[in-house]
């Protein structure tokens, strides 16, 4: 399940994820969501198959992504590329249902004059990749979230938000995976930082 939530403002965005993910077994573990691609000044937030959303952001690291327009531009052939490969090796290993993935780019946008974000989701059963701008925040899973008074435009009001999305999920989904830790990655036209800014699984 996990969380991805942005937040895009003119010279400041944040994107934050928890870290639960399920190894074969069922076995519960902290996973990397977030993956920087520092020349660039764009950070990558995965949610759904993390192996999918890991081989996209190997692509933007190891192409011609100078900027966030550059990886923007580049997003298409690399999700068709990544896609064809991913599913002639799950064909190869037994072609294990596919969990379906979000994957959100931010960072700062030359053409724009702005920061800016951009989200591409595919899930089981859709033929294409959905591409939406992030203006100016994108919640998931957003069942109760769609509409929120205020912006999360701030580390405290992002660890309320995932721990609100946590409690709902656990309570309408048992058995999902989403919880762990919650990183945020704030970025800005000339840095960025990742930190853990929460304990999901403890009291506030």
């Amino acid at each position: 399940m996990s969380t991805l939530n942005a937040y895009v403002g003119d010279h400041h965005a944040l994107l934050a994820v928890d870290t639960f993910v399920q190894k074969n077994g069922g076995v519960l573990v902290h996973g990397p969501k977030l993956f920087p691609i520092p020349h660039a000044k764009v950070v990558v937030g995965v949610r759904g198959d993390l192996i999918f959303g890991m081989q996209v952001s190997n692509h933007l690291h190891l192409g011609p992504v100078a900027d966030f327009d550059d990886a923007v531009t580049t997003m298409p052939a690399i999700l068709d590329r990544v896609t064809a490969d991913y599913f002639q090796q799950r064909k190869e290993h037994g072609d294990v249902p596919w969990a379906g993935v979000e994957i959100a780019l931010v960072g700062w946008s030359k053409r724009a004059g702005r920061m800016q974000g951009i989200r591409w989701e595919s899930w089981p059963g859709d033929k294409l990749f959905k591409t939406t701008p992030i203006e100016p925040w994108s919640l998931s899973p957003n069942a109760d979230w769609r509409e929120i008074p205020k912006a999360p435009d701030s580390a405290e009001k992002m660890e309320a938000l995932a721990r609100d999305q946590v409690k709902f999920i656990r309570t309408h989904l048992p058995g999902a995976v989403i919880g762990g830790h919650l990183l945020l990655a704030e970025i800005t036209r000339e840095a960025m930082t990742i930190k853990c800014i929460a304990d999901l699984e403890a009291n506030p």
